[in-house]
């Protein structure tokens, strides 16, 4: 290899490497999800003989799906999940995991009694995705 060969590779790692950084560096947000895509509401859950309110997102597929962000634990929801009354499951904030659970990793499966009916827990978002603001889970909308 002669020393022009040297250079042209040594500048093409160099443009490739600068957009690798650009990429790390970029901080982009996702976008918000459209306003028709959840409604909040309040739950009830009984715990023995207490009870408090939850502030839930009641969510479409478009939700999650726009917003881009995977739970930290767990999973979304399914199809079947949008389209069942069924199989009731709810996606907690991770606020309430550290409130009510201690950061527990066995939350997963767990059953929360809200508005007198049992919803399995199946998954928990990171601590940054505060979507509506202030609430605490996200059950499916149909």
């Amino acid at each position: 290899m002669n020393l022009r060969h040297i250079c042209l590779v040594i500048t093409v790692i160099c443009c490739f490497l600068m957009g690798a950084c650009r990429k790390l560096g970029s901080t982009s947000t996702p976008p918000d999800p459209p306003a028709t895509s959840f409604t909040v509401e309040s739950f009830e859950i009984a715990d023995g003989s207490t009870s408090q309110q939850l502030r839930c997102a009641s969510v479409t597929p478009d939700f999650f799906r726009t917003s881009r962000t995977n739970p930290l634990l767990g999973r979304l929801f399914g199809p079947e999940e949008y389209q069942s009354n069924k199989q009731r499951v709810v996606v907690i904030s991770y606020r309430f995991w550290e409130q009510k659970f201690s950061l527990n990793p066995a939350v997963i499966g767990t059953r929360l009694r809200m508005n007198g009916q049992d919803f399995t827990i199946i998954g928990v978002m990171p601590k940054s995705f505060n979507i509506p603001s202030g609430v605490e889970g996200w059950v499916p909308r149909g």
